[in-house]
């Protein structure tokens, strides 16, 4: 009878803690599922909070006085709103909901501040010329620093410090026109292909001054654009680039390559090693891996280049780098060769930077290999204190803009109206983003509010007293006009940013700049590529292949060009809002997400 009662017991215990744990499993099970598919609703909300950001730059590239909306979808619904932060900013708060707004058993809110897509070109100095040079007239002034690949002469004043680089002779180099399905080189978006190198032999000793790549970039928008890359020249090792032996170094600048089409970038290296004849030496870029935001360097598929070869390694720095060929050449250009570049004539009120120095004052201090008698360093023949005799002259300096940079901004002008013929623009008009298949001219007492890039494929001629400025909504941003023939500016022109008022006024202090941009080559003195008459102020003037002329009066805030030619009494005065000048293409240019915004609550 004990023995019946015990089993019982145990059977009763044993069922009791069998009822017991399938309880707290059942409960396991039921609080497991409760947990997956909050889950799954999170990631529901998550997802239609991130389709109401993609949603809301859809809408604001289409109007941008877009300021939300409520969505409802299949698996839930969204709401975004958006804020103006500035005149090229904007913020995003989307919120998701599941299964609905109204029946939510779960939400997630991202925000994001969006951007106008932008070129960001930096004028560092109040006059950036070529090996053209800069020719000065008597009282002609350039207020803020210089920096020249050419010779500066006359008679002026530069209020700044004057530079004048040492400039290259001749080139030898290595170029492909067409590029096939394989004319091209990935790198920097996954290991192992992240550093890349071209080898290079050549035919005469004279040192390296410059050397041109042909690249295009990967990137969604320029904010998240991949960052600058510094070139090597290395010598050779067994048929490798020479991690052991770097002769020069210079920077490669990102925001000169084109998301859209190869170009070639200018790199003027930090010092001017002299080459070899029939010696291997090797162009090297190092990367690391990205997959949003990478490079291609052009290459020719038929390795028709017979002195070099190209190869890829994930780390050239590493003890024993491991390199590996690749079939086809990559595209380069090399500059080999230097001349004796000079100051001679102007007064400088700051410290000047030279191979030679001659028939010119300098009230600060002079950095020179030679310098004649008939100069003076404040206010005495060197030698002095102030004189720095045996110093190299500065590097070669490229110009801020790259022929990609125009490229792309000719296409977004291309993507607005299309004007057929010479066209010529009276009383007020707005205009842009526009391309006009002839000439322009902008007659007297004309006013045009820029509102897109414009791109003219034949010359401009602005008429006395005309005002061009730029649309209020530019805001902070500046615009241009580009002009493959010559630019004609004549008496009283005035021009202004997004802080136009009637009267007319300008305010700059947001720094929003108009440039006049032309490709033209014209570089002579009686045909230049822009040329500008008496009293033409508050204007950017751009002429990389050609030269700016100004006429007595005349004055600009930048002057950026293969030659400067100034007469008498023409002024540059440097506004310092134009070292971080943005470009777009105007209130029409696309939004894209600001790198480093995104936030998830």
């Amino acid at each position: 009878m004990n023995n019946k009662g015990q089993i019982l017991a145990i059977v009763v215990t044993f069922l009791g803690v069998s009822v017991l744990l399938t309880a707290v499993l059942i409960s396991f099970i039921i609080g497991n599922n409760y947990i997956v598919q909050k889950r799954y609703q999170q990631k529901i909300a998550f997802n239609l909070a991130e389709a109401g950001i993609d949603k809301a730059i859809e809408e604001i590239n289409q109007d941008s006085s877009f300021s939300g909306e409520n969505v409802d979808l299949d698996l839930g619904s969204f709401s975004n709103n958006v804020t103006s932060l500035s005149g090229n900013t904007m913020q995003i708060e989307s919120t998701g909901y599941y299964p609905s707004a109204a029946q939510a058993k779960t939400s997630k809110t991202v925000r994001a501040q969006i951007e106008l897509n932008t070129d960001d070109v930096a004028f560092h100095y109040g006059v950036q010329v070529g090996a053209g040079g800069i020719a000065m007239a008597n009282n002609s002034e350039i207020f803020g620093n210089v920096y020249s690949n050419g010779n500066i002469t006359g008679s002026g004043i530069i209020n700044g410090t004057a530079q004048v680089a040492t400039g290259s002779q001749f080139s030898y180099s290595h170029e492909v026109q067409s590029l096939g399905v394989d004319g091209q080189q990935v790198f920097g978006q996954a290991s192992p292909v992240l550093d890349l190198a071209q080898s290079f032999k050549v035919d005469q000793e004279a040192p390296i001054a410059q050397v041109a790549l042909k690249l295009k970039k990967r990137c969604n928008n320029p904010a998240q654009c991949p960052p600058n890359l510094t070139l090597r020249i290395l010598g050779d090792d067994n048929g490798s680039p020479d991690k052991n032996n770097v002769l020069a170094s210079g920077i490669l600048y990102a925001s000169q390559v084109s998301r859209n089409d190869f170009g070639w970038i200018n790199i003027t290296l930090t010092s001017n090693p002299i080459l070899s004849a029939d010696t291997t030496y090797w162009l090297m870029l190092d990367t690391s891996a990205n997959a949003n935001r990478y490079w291609w360097w052009a290459k020719d598929k038929n390795q028709g280049y017979g002195n070099g070869l190209a190869k890829y390694s994930p780390n050239w720095d590493d003890t024993n780098p491991l390199w590996t060929e690749i079939i086809g050449d990559l595209n380069f250009q090399i500059y080999l060769g230097t001349n004796s570049t000079y100051l001679d004539g102007p007064a400088v009120n700051d410290d000047v930077f030279a191979y030679e120095i001659k028939n010119s004052n300098i009230s600060g201090e002079a950095y020179y290999t030679f310098i004649d008698s008939a100069s003076r360093v404040q206010g005495s023949p060197c030698p002095n204190e102030y004189c720095h005799p045996d110093t190299p002259a500065p590097p070669l300096s490229n110009l801020p803009i790259s022929e990609v940079n125009i490229l792309d901004w000719k296409k977004e002008a291309e993507a607005g109206e299309t004007i057929e013929g010479d066209y010529s623009l009276s009383g007020t008009t707005a205009l842009g983003p526009a391309v006009i298949n002839g000439n322009l001219t902008i007659e007297i007492n004309a006013v045009l509010e820029l509102t897109g890039t414009v791109y003219v494929k034949g010359d401009i001629s602005i008429i006395n007293n005309a005002q061009i400025y730029l649309a209020s909504e530019y805001g902070s941003l500046s615009g241009l006009i580009i002009a493959d023939g010559k630019i004609d500016v004549q008496n009283n022109v005035f021009f202004c940013g997004s802080g136009y008022s009637t009267g007319p006024t300008c305010d700059t202090s947001n720094n929003s700049f108009i440039m006049l941009l032309s490709t033209s080559d014209k570089a002579t003195d009686s045909d230049p590529a822009i040329d500008v008459m008496n009293n033409a102020k508050a204007v950017i003037f751009y002429a990389g292949q050609g030269a700016i002329k100004m006429h007595n009066n005349a004055g600009v805030y930048e002057a950026t060009a293969y030659k400067l030619i100034l007469e008498q009494n023409a002024t540059v005065e440097y506004d310092h809002g134009l070292a971080n000048a943005s470009f777009s293409s105007g209130p029409g240019a696309s939004w894209a997400l600001k790198k480093g915004t995104w936030q998830v609550y």
